[in-house]
């Protein structure tokens, strides 16, 4: 998939051209597109959790101060559970502890985990909780214009086959660390779909992480619109599920006359690398917004080929969103196998 005539950005350009969008963490530009008034059957919620801003909108008339506490209750749910910059978060303790050593999980921690795992295996490993020393390595060395040498690299801990799970306890072969950072917003977001049901239809954002539930209330479908890596939006898509993206030009560094992305491949140790065949973006529809995260970031690194092998699973390929000289784009939804 070649990227014609493609002009290699240095991070300065690059920071330029996306400076309009921030704080948006993901290359996937997300439009409403709705123009609700106070005539409009919705009522919006915003703020801000864990210094990220969030938009919902649900159905209107509604329990207001109903809403406002689960929704306040949910952000408080992920902060002590899952977030990592949390140090009397669950997951800290967890990455504090000592191989081999057993802590019985919370339901919480319990079934994301299991989603985690799911996702792994979807990826076929390319998707990897356990590779935040392996980016941080990469990132070290690159801001010195240089890359790690194979030694650093085969001393790091990585591998979520080091991460286990018996009646409810976890414990890690190897000293580990975790980082949900690229699932946590989704699985939040997922987690406040669900609670909110009862009030959809449900348009949820935090932080660019996109899930939607029914019509938009004038009967349409929900809207969102792709950035293209070049400028301006690519695609403007029907919405349904969850939607996340994964770029390879926010985050750029040379070293030794290569281009380097922030995305690692768990698989290779290796930075992926920005040239004419590498893909710029990665956008992903699914049921879950924490499936589409975990699958737009190894989409990044396994291309169409891994694309093509996940459509005879439980996650079926159904549309091709868009395909074409800078972006690989595909929409997955999941569904039951019995």
């Amino acid at each position: 998939m070649k990227r014609k005539g493609a002009k290699v950005l240095r991070r300065k350009e690059i920071s330029s051209r996306l400076s309009t969008f921030a704080p948006l963490r993901f290359i996937l530009f997300f439009s409403l597109l709705c123009s609700c008034t106070s005539q409009e059957p919705t009522r919006a919620f915003s703020g801000t959790a864990m210094g990220i801003p969030y938009q919902i909108l649900t159905s209107n008339p509604c329990d207001q101060k109903a809403i406002e506490t689960l929704i306040a209750s949910t952000f408080e749910e992920i902060h002590q559970h899952s977030d990592n910059w949390n140090p009397d978060s669950e997951i800290t303790a967890l990455n504090l502890l000592l191989p081999n050593q057993r802590i019985p999980l919370s339901p919480h921690l319990l079934r994301l985990f299991q989603e985690i795992d799911e996702a792994v295996n979807l990826s076929e490993g390319l998707f990897d909780p356990t590779i935040e020393p392996l980016v941080t390595l990469w990132r070290e060395k690159l801001l010195l214009g240089t890359i790690p040498s194979q030694e650093e690299l085969q001393q790091l801990s990585l591998g979520w086959q080091h991460v286990h799970i018996e009646n409810g306890q976890f414990w890690k072969s190897a000293p580990i660390t975790l980082n949900f950072g690229g699932v946590a917003k989704g699985y939040c977001v997922d987690l406040l779909c669900e609670r909110l049901i009862p009030y959809a239809p449900l348009y949820i954002c935090w932080g660019g992480e996109i899930r939607v539930v029914g019509q938009h209330p004038t009967n349409r479908p929900w809207r969102c619109a792709l950035l293209s890596p070049e400028g301006g939006v690519a695609k403007v898509i029907d919405l349904t599920g969850a939607i996340a993206t994964s770029g390879d030009y926010y985050q750029l560094w040379e070293a030794e006359s290569t281009l380097y992305t922030h995305i690692c491949n768990p698989l290779t140790l290796n930075a992926l690398t920005v040239n004419n065949d590498s893909i710029a973006s990665a956008t992903i529809q699914a049921e879950t917004c924490l499936l589409a995260d975990a699958l737009a970031t190894a989409l990044m690194i396994g291309g169409e080929p891994l694309a093509q092998r996940l459509a005879p699973r439980p996650i079926e390929l159904l549309t091709r969103i868009s395909c074409d000289s800078y972006s690989l784009a595909v929409a997955y939804d999941e569904r039951n196998t019995q």
